[in-house]
């Protein structure tokens, strides 16, 4: 859903929406992970720039259950590929 460059690293970022932080996590399954990993693997193919930068796989869950404001949680790093 997002890509975004700090330095030498590509953050791949999953953003889910869900009632609970629970479903949100349960969402990002192995299929999903490797359906974003080879949505990756063609961005970085695709760019040149990208190919020596270390690529880390990030969420951000979006906690909307009955409160007004959703709550943002942010997780970087749940996992690489070597």
């Amino acid at each position: 859903d997002i890509l975004a460059r700090k330095g030498q690293t590509l953050a791949v970022i999953e953003v889910k929406l869900r009632k609970t932080f629970k479903a949100a996590e349960d969402s990002i399954s192995y299929k999903a992970r490797k359906r974003i990993e080879r949505a990756s693997d063609v961005y970085i193919s695709r760019n040149q720039f990208a190919r020596n930068l270390s690529i880390r796989f990030d969420a951000v869950f979006i906690i909307h259950n009955t409160a007004l404001i959703p709550k943002i949680i942010h997780s970087t790093d749940l996992w690489r590929v070597y």
